[in-house]
């Protein structure tokens, strides 16, 4: 029994460093563990599969041992006296097995502790299967026989068939269905098979017009060759039936990679080459002027530059309103794009100019005032020469930008019509126009433009009229969408002046266009004399629109910025020219003050004007002509929780300023004040159908449970409950 007990410690030894290898080689494969569990104890002595498959028969020093597969625990089965088989039966006649897989060859010996160290296997053709240790493993498609015999006796065999099969590859998708790449530029598409574990993977890519696009046929990699669109095709090899397409496009694309590229492509622009057909995509952030603060004072109506603590003013023709203990510009506005050294003078200064290079083709003015030095921004399309291409900022940030022009400022002066500029912010920077069209990315959008996703903070933008925190003139046509649109910045100008479009604006609506802003808000402050909104100053919906079913239309948007002007002014919009302007799932919680005309909502007054699903908490105060909600708009579902105050009783509403008998307001609810002029639902009328008056106390009403028409629009988040909730995308 000692030397049964010391092979048997042989053999556990010998399990351990089989424990320790499938450690240290990371072994994770069952078949490949199997395997080296049979090499490890062939080191000790022969080694087969024992009569039951889930052992390893194993003799060690005359002493045979199984060894479970699975558990390793060890059973002892005695010295090792040789058993030879007298009949060799095989239990599965007829074996199929998977190319790859492996099947265990079932046998029954007699007598019954013959050991099957006695047998051997072999395989007629080991091209289509292989045998070990009484494993059969496919290799090809095909049918082959397996003999096993004695080793002792050559008369004593059994046979058994094995047919080797393919497992059927029954689909294939692409990581991508559709994609983009650029002239000279390359993209990988790869394969995702059903099943996973499918015999034949290869695979032959096609390009449906080689002209615009190739593929490497075994690969996937697809290279672009000119503008276009084709079809990249992923065929089976050996099922040609089975396929996947990608459909590509193929750009014409600019990268700007920093401000040299930035300037060198806006001069492009404006000397003629509108880019028609190019994606031009800002691949990092770029910072233009650094470390310069703007800042816009009320009381005097200029806006500080400081850096370092050295400054300089800029006038915006905004007269100061005698808040402050500066009277220089109380009386006398500033003028507009002027310099001045001091806010407490009104001489003007004239900076220096220099010229600065960049590269050696790329060259830019830099103006020089009181010690600080700014490059000038060029705009992007000057009103003759303009974009027409696709401009993607990929979600990056330009910083700096100053820009003082006579018309069409901002990143980009101008648009042509079918234009897209997406995915970009301006941060600290300062947009002026002299004149007309100043918006912080946009000064003037043609027709049929795509915008989406445009952010602008931490700046100023000023001009006359048409001046927008986003984009300045908004001309649409043929079903425009307008989205995701975001402005933290201060507007000032004097007509046309919204946080996100100063005017928005369709040449003719006598057709069935519906031209919308959508998902959009300011947080910044806005100042102006006419036409101010918070979301857009005016809309203007062309000629003949009396006689179309056409709108214009802001749905889910908001603005939290106050707005002071004259007269005009709107927590949403400043007002409209004609008919079926709609507004819808939009709310206002800034300040609203104006002389006349001033409103929570919006200026708009016509018959087929339509607000609804709107809610305004903003202060409104004004002479006259004020309300929470509208002039005489038809509203439904339309709510007021801010305080009317106004010097006069004229026009004064919880609701509307005046009423229209043949468009009555609808289920619309309103809180009166004790510290508010005393109000009616409507200026004109009181105890109006459709209207109904609260106190505080017995308000129940909150914005997001009104705006959120069906729950996709806005939602609540930390600082922000449900009187004044953020959109969706905000939090994304």
């Amino acid at each position: 029994m000692a030397k049964e007990s010391r092979a048997k410690e042989k053999l556990t030894m010998k399990l351990e460093e089989y424990v320790i290898d499938v450690q240290m080689e990371n072994i994770r494969e069952t078949d490949a563990k199997d395997a080296y569990l049979c090499t490890k104890l062939s080191e000790l002595g022969p080694t087969s599969v024992a009569t039951d498959p889930k052992y390893y028969e194993v003799e060690v020093d005359g002493w045979l041992f199984w060894v479970n597969r699975e558990t390793l625990e060890i059973i002892s089965q005695g010295k090792a006296e040789p058993v030879y088989p007298e009949k060799i039966e095989v239990t599965n006649k007829n074996i199929e097995v998977y190319i790859g897989e492996g099947k265990v060859v079932d046998l029954k010996l007699t007598p019954n502790n013959a050991s099957k160290r006695f047998i051997k296997y072999t395989s007629a053709n080991e091209e289509i299967a292989t045998v070990n240790n009484g494993v059969v493993t496919g290799i090809k498609e095909g049918t082959t026989e397996i003999t096993i015999e004695s080793t002792e006796d050559e008369s004593i065999k059994d046979t058994c068939t094995v047919t080797v099969k393919a497992i059927e590859l029954t689909g294939i998708s692409l990581n991508k269905t559709e994609t983009k790449v650029g002239v000279g530029k390359t993209e990988t598409l790869t394969v995702t098979y059903t099943p996973s574990n499918a015999t034949y993977k290869d695979i032959k890519w096609t390009s449906a017009d080689r002209t615009i696009a190739t593929v490497d046929e075994n690969t996937g990699l697809i290279t672009g060759k000119k503008a276009g669109e084709t079809t990249i095709t992923a065929i089976s090899v050996k099922y040609p039936s089975v396929k996947a397409e990608c459909k590509v496009t193929v750009e014409l694309v600019l990268e700007i990679k920093d401000e040299t590229t930035l300037y060198k492509f806006a001069q492009d622009v404006n000397s003629g080459n509108k880019y028609e057909g190019y994606t031009v995509k800002l691949a990092n952030n770029i910072i233009l002027n650094e470390g310069v603060i703007y800042s816009f004072d009320k009381d005097t109506g200029l806006v500080e530059v400081n850096k370092n603590g050295s400054k300089f003013y800029i006038g915006t023709g905004y007269k100061g309103d005698t808040s402050g203990s500066n009277a220089t510009f109380d009386s006398t506005a500033s003028k507009l794009g002027v310099y001045y050294l001091s806010s407490a003078s009104q001489e003007e200064t004239t900076p220096i100019e220099n010229e600065v290079t960049l590269a050696e083709d790329v060259k830019c003015k830099e103006i020089e005032i009181n010690n600080i030095k700014l490059k000038m921004w060029e705009p992007i399309g000057n009103g003759s020469n303009n974009f027409g291409g696709e401009f993607d900022g990929q979600n990056n940030k330009i910083t700096g930008l100053y820009c003082i022009v006579k018309n069409y400022s901002g990143l980009f002066g101008k648009l042509n019509s079918k234009s897209k500029v997406k995915n970009i912010s301006i941060d600290e920077s300062l947009i002026c126009s002299s004149n007309s069209y100043s918006g912080t990315i946009i000064g003037y959008v043609d027709t049929y433009c795509n915008l989406e996703n445009l952010h602008s903070s931490k700046g100023i933008t000023i001009g006359s009229y048409d001046v927008g925190g986003i984009v300045g003139h908004l001309q649409v046509y043929d079903n425009t969408t307008v989205t995701k649109l975001s402005n933290k910045s201060e507007v000032i100008g004097k007509r046309y002046v919204g946080g996100i479009v100063g005017q928005f604006y369709h040449t003719d609506m006598s057709c069935t266009d519906i031209c919308t802003i959508e998902n959009s808000f300011n947080t910044a402050n806005i100042y102006g004399d006419a036409h101010i909104g918070g979301i857009t100053g005016y809309i203007h919906r062309g000629h003949n629109a009396g006689s179309s079913i056409g709108k214009m239309c802001i749905n889910n948007c908001y603005n939290m910025g106050s707005i002071t002007g004259n007269e005009y002014i709107g927590g949403i919009s400043g007002g409209d020219r004609s008919m079926y302007i709609y507004i819808s799932n939009c709310y206002n919680a800034g300040t609203i003050s104006g002389t006349e005309y001033v409103f929570g909502i919006t200026t708009s007054g016509s018959n087929l004007d339509l607000i609804e699903n709107s809610f305004n908490i903003g202060g409104v105060n004004a002479k006259q002509y004020v309300a929470g909600v509208s002039n005489y708009t038809k509203a439904i579902n339309c709510y007021n929780a801010g305080i009317i105050k106004a010097t006069t009783k004229s026009y004064v509403g919880g609701i509307n300023s005046n009423y229209n008998w043949n468009y009555a307001p609808y289920n619309c609810h309103y809180i009166k004040y004790p510290e508010g002029t005393p109000t009616n639902g409507v200026g004109t009328s009181d105890n109006v159908a459709g209207i109904s008056s609260y106190t505080v106390d017995t308000w129940k009403f909150n914005v997001l449970d009104v705006v959120n028409t069906g729950g996709q629009y806005y939602t609540t988040t930390s600082g922000r409950d449900k009187n004044c909730p953020v959109l969706n995308w905000e939090i994304e």
